[in-house]
């Protein structure tokens, strides 16, 4: 993760390996106590955090602190150079990326006499109606973050180009969701893990929890996706429906029906998150009466 906070502003980026999913967090307001920094980092939880080396003093110190009350103590600090998150080198290598669902439908649209410029111009301007560039501190720290993952190899190239290979850009607005504060998360018990019963097992499970007794999801990727719903309700009404309408549609379905669908979800592995919505958008125009055969 790349984190950044400079005019009482702060925009953050981060990479999830799962998912092969460069997410951008929107620049967001931010005061002296630096609450949001804290949250975001809690509900994150990244294996490395990179800011600039001119960074405040006092900024330095909670991301230093919010290390130290990590699980992961394997988390590190690295303090890049102040030029990295710059606004400019930001958005020009946003828009250097190649996202592997995007490269396929813009090579169908062009003849093999087009040359590579023409290509990189129209795929740009398809990654210019996915990323938000407005946001100054957000596109800095994405640049960050792509500069460091390609300096240490972390990122695979396509054979046409040496750009960075991401399968999907997504922006996240913090604007619209209720922030809640580290303390809050842990006094209202939203999660809590205990160790393993077995003394000779290293893993952790979700203790007596909000999330333990909400989460009956039968995959991993809809595991995270709860997490990520608990960890940043939302505050828009439309989008809250939404969700209450496609749990309702699930519950009036045949119970045998039901259980044949989550006992199939059990054996599928993580799926990435552009093949995920390819997925549901055919479902969603498949019959309700088709969709378990």
């Amino acid at each position: 993760m790349a984190i950044c906070c400079r005019h009482n502003r702060m925009g953050a980026a981060l990479l999830n390996g799962s998912t092969s999913t460069l997410q951008l967090f929107e620049d967001v307001c931010e005061d002296s106590t630096y609450q949001m920094c804290r949250s975001l980092l809690f509900q994150t939880h990244p294996t490395s955090i990179l800011t600039f080396a001119r960074a405040d003093q006092a900024f330095i110190r909670i991301l230093e602190q919010a290390i130290s009350s990590m699980e992961n103590q394997s988390c590190e600090l690295l303090l890049r150079p102040t030029p990295e998150f710059s606004y400019e080198s930001g958005k020009s290598k946003l828009l250097s990326i190649q996202l592997a669902h995007l490269n396929s439908s813009v090579y169908c649209v062009l003849d093999q006499s087009d040359s590579k410029a023409k290509y990189r111009t129209r795929l740009q301007m398809l990654l210019e109606g996915i990323v938000v560039l407005d946001h100054r501190e957000m596109v800095g720290t994405a640049g960050a973050l792509l500069t460091y993952l390609a300096k240490t190899n972390l990122t695979r190239t396509f054979d046409y180009g040496d750009h960075i290979t991401i399968q999907t850009v997504e922006n996240i607005s913090l604007e619209n969701t209720m922030q809640l504060s580290v303390n809050a998360m842990t006094s209202l018990h939203i999660f809590q893990e205990q160790g393993h019963p077995n003394i000779f097992r290293q893993a952790k499970r979700e203790s007596l929890s909000l999330f333990g007794i909400l989460n009956f999801s039968q995959t991993q990727a809809g595991k995270m996706l709860l997490k990520q719903w608990i960890m940043r309700p939302l505050l828009d009404l439309d989008t809250i429906k939404e969700r209450h309408d496609s749990i309702e549609w699930f519950i009036q379905q045949d119970l045998s029906s039901r259980k044949m669908l989550q006992d199939s979800l059990r054996r599928l592995r993580n799926i990435p998150g552009y093949e995920f919505k390819t997925i549901t958008s055919r479902l969603a125009s498949t019959p309700s009466g088709e969709l378990v055969h």
